[in-house]
């Protein structure tokens, strides 16, 4: 039966909001996960980046992402029928949704334009209540800020690795910006967070044997300062985000997320439906106890609650974030501050975002307390004892980047979903159980890969290969395998500057031209050369003098012939000048 009054959801952010798919994700598996609502009691409107939109179409057929399972629930709490207006872009960083900033130059407008624009459009439907809806009232779920934990916004493209990340206050800066548009523009009664999720590359080597991804970075950290700070509109509705795993880590959430390890596959889609569609009731109905019941602030990791009193180490040269929030979610009152001291001036200081720092040149061991008071009267102190600088890690600094395509197990996606391949025009490519054959053109990596002489580079590729292979290939550079050189059979390797290097290597081919390889093309700024390994043993090297670089837009280019290739590694230091 066709609800009275449909209530209308914008779905804002990237590709855990836009449903982001996977093609390793077994089809029958998520159709059988899938629940939709009744018919005639949901509504979809897919909006793209370019600000194109769908038909509206009934979501009883089914949608990736939240949006089916959170308009069954809602009609269930609440007796209406949903509109979902799908807005959210794969991939966006936050600079596409604040007022002002990054525009597309095909549109002159960002994804903040195009979603004020559609909600213009959509109100109309409903205008006067003459319209084909009758429209209560308004919400929106914001889920972003996996991108640019690892990549840096340009302006018009990511770079990765970021060097330059964007920090929680630019981040909390903008989010805000975003939050004061849109309520400005639309009535909307509430904006509801979607935590964001750690990406594999920023979590704690204890988080990934875990298979929690739970550690506090940046846009997170600003989301819970977002939720302290305008409790009134704005609210993180689901931290179904803490307890996802993956199907092969056991324990609660397992099986919510993809192999990828960042998005989210249909049974976790459903359970954060769930979350978002009953705290937001709880938010709004006024049978809800609202009374605050406890005070957390979490650990670094971002999941243990710390405890009054207890001893927290803090990193003397990068310091540790923290985050604090006030429990249950839907709880009246929200505004939280922190306080450093006694004893901290000039020592130790944290900011307003939960951010613990002790001044340089702190002796180790030096301890203040911190406390963080909510103004609902709740309090907790912690002691930040000054820690000794952990070793620098390359993964969170963001110096190395490793690239794996496995395409028997997840086809053209990236192991991280960081940089993954995109077919060719014409490209004519099939999936096997042992990787991947193409017949003609290439693949293309989402982001442009760049080695040089200034720094470590690896590329390590493993396959049965029939001919000729392009590894990879640009403007001007490229790498071949299996081409006839002055000494033989070799890797060659062509850089942007027209210089060539041979490495040669003995190919065991069978009756068929086919040779199974295990081969690795290495750079070592230090000593200078080139090093070709198979499985591991180095079996020619190239003295390299002056200079060189390489940029790669183009994967698994044949010169002839078909191939499978199993699996292609990728570590790139990017370059700092």
């Amino acid at each position: 039966m066709r609800p009275d009054i449909f209530d209308i959801f914008f779905i804002t952010g990237q590709s855990n909001a836009s449903g982001a798919r996977d093609s390793a994700t077994d089809p029958e598996t998520e159709r059988e996960n899938a629940v939709v609502p009744e018919p005639g009691t949901a509504y979809c409107l897919d909006v793209s980046s370019k600000n194109q939109r769908s038909e509206i179409y009934d979501l009883n057929r089914g949608r990736s992402g939240i949006a089916p399972a959170l308009a069954l629930r809602w009609n269930e709490l609440t007796g209406r029928g949903c509109f979902v207006v799908q807005t959210a872009v794969s991939g966006s960083p936050i600079q596409r949704w604040t007022p002002g900033e990054s525009r597309l130059a095909a549109t002159g407008m960002n994804f903040l334009d195009n979603t004020l624009e559609t909600a213009e459009y959509v109100l109309s439907l409903g205008q006067d209540g003459t319209g084909e809806y009758r429209f209560g009232d308004i919400y929106y779920i914001w889920c972003q800020g996996e991108t640019g934990q690892a990549h840096e916004w340009a302006g018009d493209h990511w770079i990765m690795p970021g060097i330059r990340l964007i920090d929680t206050d630019s981040y909390y800066t903008r989010f805000e910006r975003f939050h004061s548009a849109f309520l400005e523009k639309v009535p909307v009664r509430l904006g509801a967070i979607m935590l964001v999720r750690t990406i594999p590359r920023k979590s704690s080597r204890h988080s990934l044997e875990l298979g929690l991804l739970t550690d506090m970075v940046p846009s997170k950290q600003a989301q819970y300062t977002a939720h302290a700070c305008h409790g009134d509109t704005l609210r993180i509705m689901s931290r179904i985000c803490d307890i996802a795993r993956m199907e092969t880590t056991p324990g609660p959430g397992a099986g919510f997320l993809k192999g990828d390890n960042v998005h989210y596959k249909k049974k976790g889609y459903n359970a954060q439906a769930r979350e978002l569609a009953e705290n937001i009731y709880r938010f709004i109905s006024p049978d809800t106890d609202r009374t605050p019941v406890s005070l957390e602030w979490l650990a670094p990791d971002g999941r243990t609650p710390m405890k009054e009193g207890q001893i927290l180490p803090v990193d003397c040269a990068r310091g540790a974030l923290t985050a604090a929030v006030v429990l249950p979610l839907w709880a009246d009152n929200t505004a939280i501050s922190f306080t450093a001291g006694p004893g901290a001036e000039g020592v130790c200081s944290v900011d307003r975002y939960g951010k613990i720092t002790f001044a340089p040149g702190t002796p180790v061991g030096t301890r203040v307390p911190v406390t963080v008071k909510a103004d609902c009267g709740f309090s907790l102190t912690v002691v930040a004892e000054c820690a000794p600088a952990a070793p620098a890690d390359e993964v969170a600094s963001g110096i190395v980047t490793d690239f794996v395509w496995n395409f028997a197990s997840s086809g053209l996606t990236e192991y991280n979903s960081y940089n993954n391949l995109l077919p060719g025009e014409n490209a004519a490519y099939e999936l096997l159980p042992e990787g991947i054959r193409l017949q003609t053109n290439w693949l293309e990596p989402e982001r442009t890969l760049h080695v040089s002489d200034r720094y470590d580079w690896k590329l390590r590729w493993k396959g049965e290969m029939s001919s000729q292979l392009r590894i990879m290939s640009g403007d001007q550079s490229r790498i071949d395998t299996r081409v006839e050189g002055n000494d033989g059979t070799c890797v060659r390797f062509c850089t942007s500057e027209n210089r060539v290097f041979e490495l040669p290597y003995k190919v065991e081919a069978d009756e068929n031209g086919r040779a199974a390889e295990d081969l690795t093309l290495a750079y070592e700024a230090a000593a200078r050369r080139l090093v070709l390994s198979c499985g591991g043993t180095e079996i020619s090297s190239v003295h390299v003098d002056g200079v060189f670089s390489g940029s790669f837009r183009r994967l698994l280019a044949p010169s002839s012939g078909a191939f499978a290739l199993v699996e292609t590694t990728m570590l790139v230091e990017r370059d700092n000048a």
